[in-house]
This record gives structure tokens, C-alpha cells and sequence, in this order.
């Protein structure tokens, strides 16, 4: 049991390092550059709900019928973040957990920039 104990939390602080790395990586340098950080959002999540077969995330988020630019910033983030981990039922490789958790704080963090801008604007 203490080797399997002490397997995980290797592996976790492995995941935990990397998380980190990767985040630092989003820099928030951006100041007066919303407008090109909402659109790498937009890019990045792709379509609103508009359509007339909204998808899980938009039904769920009561989002049906919205396009991105109708919905606001922490719409726009819940709509991010459940479409990015919709994928995941616990059966996949630890590698895409991992991604699928650097994806998740590198768009917090996006949106940290962008709030952290518009203040102080």
C-alpha cells in the first residue's frame, strides 16, 4: 500500500509541476488587447448555442439560443470549461486528464486577464 500511496502522489505532484508550468506560460502582458483575447476565446470554444440543436453544455447552462458574443464573460468561461471536460468518464489515459486540466486553468486564467484589464481600465 505505501508504494502505490507513494506512486500517486509522485505522479500527482508530476501533474501539479506541469499544471503550473503551463499556466505561467499565459501571459497577462495583453493590457489594452481585450478585444483580441475575447477572440482567441471564441476561437478556442468555437461555437455559441445558438443553433437550432444546442449541445449538452449549452442546455445544461441554460444557454439555448445564445450566441458568444450574447453571453457574458463567466458564461462564456462555464461554457469553456463544460465543453472542454464533457469528454472525460474517468476511463482515459492520465495524459489527457492532464490536458484537459491545463486547458481548464489556462482559460481561467485568460479570463483573469481579461477582468484584470477591463478594472483597470
Amino acid at each position: 500500500i505505501e508504494e502505490v500511496t507513494d506512486n500517486f502522489f509522485s505522479r500527482l505532484s508530476n501533474l501539479l509541476d506541469k499544471v503550473m508550468v503551463d499556466i505561467e506560460k499565459v501571459n497577462c502582458m495583453a493590457k489594452g488587447q481585450v478585444a483580441q483575447i475575447y477572440q482567441d476565446i471564441y476561437n478556442l470554444i468555437g461555437n455559441g448555442c445558438g443553433w437550432l440543436l444546442p449541445d449538452k453544455c449549452c442546455r445544461s447552462l441554460g444557454l439555448r439560443g445564445k450566441s458568444l458574443a450574447q453571453m457574458g464573460d463567466t458564461q462564456l468561461y462555464q461554457l469553456e470549461i463544460c465543453r472542454r471536460l464533457s469528454g472525460l468518464n474517468g476511463s482515459e489515459p492520465i495524459s489527457d486528464v492532464t490536458d484537459a486540466l491545463v486547458d481548464s486553468q489556462i482559460t481561467a486564467k485568460k479570463f483573469y486577464c481579461i477582468n484584470s484589464d477591463v478594472a483597470a481600465a
